[in-house]
């Protein structure tokens, strides 16, 4: 080394720059597995919140799928069904958990999936699968095509399909029916006015002034029903508010008490006292609602010689459902008249219009209640109104149980 101090320096000036570079090559790996392990990370990340994402997302088509109008099973080539929804279990009949044998559960159903799997050819006749449930009408979807292990069978409920074009049906004449009666509403008017005018007339004897009694009597009976039909037409959107029925009742009683001439008849509340009962509903829609269903029960709900007695009760149900009634002590409803009391232009009265109590229960459903007609035991009769609660839980079944 005393003979050659260049090469040492050399060796010595190699060997730093060869720890440089390992150096440098150290950091470079760290950096990229900083990096890598980063992306890493985020990529585990995002895998964790698509996995949440995709459960999520099928936990909501599983609650659509139970809560489908339609009813949806999943049948394998064994017949055995694997899935299905709560509208294909009651058009099945309420079968129990166990049975899941489509061959057992609903032999005709069986028989269609077999004639289509063989043939291709779909029986789209209705047909019912069990007693006291409505007829529907099956068809099938493989999952895969020209598969047959796994098949999407989907039961239409005929009964849903008539409500529908009934209810566009009804929607049409509705719009007719108010044009209509803008039509009539001018003449009517001319009639009438004329028929009072001939009232006064001096010159007219008995029989004539019966006649323009009779004619006075139609044109406000004709008035009416144009009222209800052009009340129909141009319903306004319900704008609901959350409501205390107990005192909501009182109210109303009170204001009907003032307004209208009770005499011998008696309109009392009955509420669940200091407890309240809240309920979610349009005021001027409920009111509307309860007017026309006391002034039934005052008209109708006696007995022959008797004054009305009529209660309006407001309470709750099952499950804390708020509930208003609105209950008489008359000789009720015959079954088969009850069957039809919400159809439109049905009345039992000479001068009635048949449209009260379907306006009234078209009011109730639009603020997402229900109007139903129950016989009281002992005589009497009970037309009881089903309210949403305030903070009502999607997809509940609370009015239903109701």
């Amino acid at each position: 080394s005393l003979l050659n101090p260049q090469g040492d320096a050399g060796v010595a000036d190699r060997q730093l720059l060869e720890a440089g570079l390992f150096g440098l090559a150290y950091f470079a790996i760290t950096m990229l597995c900083y990096v890598l392990s980063r992306q890493l990370r985020a990529s585990e990340a995002l895998a964790e919140q698509r996995s949440i994402d995709l459960a999520n997302l099928a936990q909501v088509n599983e609650l659509i799928i139970r809560r489908m109008k339609t009813g949806v099973m999943l049948v394998d080539d064994a017949n055995h069904i694997h899935q299905i929804n709560e509208s294909a279990w009651m058009l099945l009949g309420n079968p129990s958990a166990d049975q899941r044998d489509l061959g057992r559960v609903a032999p005709e159903l069986s028989r269609r999936l077999y004639h289509w799997t063989t043939s291709g050819k779909l029986d789209e006749t209705a047909t019912q699968l069990a007693d006291g449930v409505p007829e529907v009408i099956p068809r099938f979807s493989r999952l895969a095509p020209n598969d047959d292990a796994l098949v999407l069978i989907f039961l239409d409920d005929t009964s849903l399909v008539s409500r529908r074009a009934e209810e566009l049906t009804l929607s049409s004449l509705g719009r007719l029916s108010a044009s209509i009666a803008h039509e009539i509403r001018n003449p009517l008017a001319a009639i009438r006015y004329s028929a009072q005018l001939l009232a006064e007339s001096r010159d007219l004897g008995g029989t004539d002034l019966r006649m323009v009694e009779i004619i006075n009597n139609h044109c406000v009976r004709l008035n009416d029903i144009i009222e209800n039909i052009l009340q129909l037409s141009r319903r306004e959107r319900s704008r609901p508010e959350t409501l205390d029925l107990g005192r909501w009742a009182e109210n109303f009683v009170e204001e009907y008490r003032q307004g209208n001439d009770l005499g011998n008849d008696t309109l009392r509340v009955i509420s669940n006292g200091s407890e309240p009962v809240a309920a979610v509903a349009d005021p001027q829609q409920l009111q509307q609602v309860v007017w026309n269903l006391v002034q039934n029960a005052l008209r109708y709900g006696r007995m022959p010689g008797e004054p009305a007695r009529v209660m309006v009760v407001a309470r709750h149900g099952e499950h804390a459902v708020p509930i208003l009634e609105v209950i008489d002590r008359g000789p009720g409803i015959a079954p088969k008249v009850a069957a039809q009391i919400f159809e439109p232009f049905y009345t039992t009265h000479e001068y009635g219009t048949g449209l009260g109590l379907y306006l009234a229960r078209q009011m109730a459903e639009a603020n997402q209640s229900s109007l139903e007609y129950v016989r009281v035991a002992g005589g009497g009769s009970c037309f009881r109104l089903v309210l949403t609660p305030p903070a009502r839980v999607p997809g509940s079944d609370a009015i239903a149980a109701a």
